[in-house]
């Protein structure tokens, strides 16, 4: 019999997701999963980029096996050859658990089984609803925060009521909000684009090396900056906005990105690539950002 318990709720719905996954192809390595945060979200962190497709696929069919009201049992065996000798599709992590004995199996009814210490839902109806609610790519790997029960529930009825609203404001259908964000998008990035040619013009005849940006995107600088560097070699130039920093230098400008890379990274004020001629990354902390480009700014030639 399996032991129940609301917070044990992502767990099991974090063990049919990667089942999910493993149904469709996927060769899944679980780097990281947390299923006991304090704020309420389970997070996965996977080898690798997995196809977004592939991640909503999976979802849809966990939504799909959760009405069947599977039973979850436990089962033990003494050591990993004897259970995957009875469970051939067993999912485990070979690296912790060759050498341990008295092996803990948790099966969610013929769907998942799978080698587990934590407690689970005595049966998948408690789980409701499983929903992606965060992804990133950062780093190469497949970030993952999902909400599973009733918190995934009010999850979904306020993002479908702040797209109704969002529907009406604009004079738009719901259900076309992703026509007409793509439709504003595309002007966005028309007035980008007019921006860049602007910015291009006085970066060219401009003698500063670090200008802050505000809220800012920076997405749409970046070819007006190798453009300008690739016509004048001994410039650097560093753009700050509040989320992100873009810096580049030609191959005569003699500033110490490296350092100044660095010193962010240490100062936990910024995640992101650096190198010796080029920056480009996440801010985490404006503020110090700030603090650090002052302090290094000799090493800005």
């Amino acid at each position: 019999m399996a032991e129940k318990g609301e917070g044990y709720i992502l767990h099991s719905a974090e063990h049919m997701f990667a089942r999910s996954l493993q149904n469709l192809g996927i060769d899944i390595k679980v780097i990281k999963a947390d299923t006991f945060r304090e704020d309420g979200k389970g997070f996965l962190l996977l080898q690798g980029k997995i196809p977004l497709a592939k991640l909503y696929e999976a979802e849809i069919n966990v939504n799909s096996v959760i009405p069947k009201n599977l039973k979850t049992t436990i089962e033990t065996f003494d050591d990993i050859n004897e259970a995957t000798k009875c469970y051939p599709n067993l999912r485990f992590n070979e690296e912790r658990l060759k050498e341990t004995k008295n092996i803990r199996l948790v099966k969610i009814g013929e769907f998942d089984v799978c080698a587990c210490k934590n407690k689970h839902v005595e049966n998948t109806s408690e789980i409701e609803v499983f929903v992606i609610v965060g992804l990133s790519y950062l780093g190469g790997d497949t970030e993952i925060e999902f909400k599973a029960g009733r918190d995934a529930i009010n999850y979904l009825i306020l993002n479908n009521n702040d797209i109704l609203e969002l529907g009406q404001q604009n004079n738009f259908s719901a259900r076309e909000i992703k026509k007409n964000y793509n439709k504003i998008q595309k002007n966005l990035n028309q007035t980008d684009q007019e921006l860049a040619k602007v910015f291009r013009l006085f970066i060219k005849n401009s003698e500063i090396k670090f200008i802050e940006v505000g809220d800012i995107s920076l997405s749409g600088f970046y070819k007006s900056l190798n453009e300008v560097v690739a016509a004048n070699q001994e410039k650097s130039i560093i753009l700050l906005s509040n989320h992100q920093l873009v810096a580049v230098k030609g191959t005569k400008n003699t500033s110490d990105f490296k350092t100044i890379g660095d010193r962010l990274r240490e100062r936990k004020a910024f995640l992101g690539d650096v190198r010796d001629d080029y920056i480009n990354g996440k801010i985490l902390d404006y503020s110090e950002a700030k603090i650090v480009l002052a302090e290094l700014s000799s090493l800005i030639i």
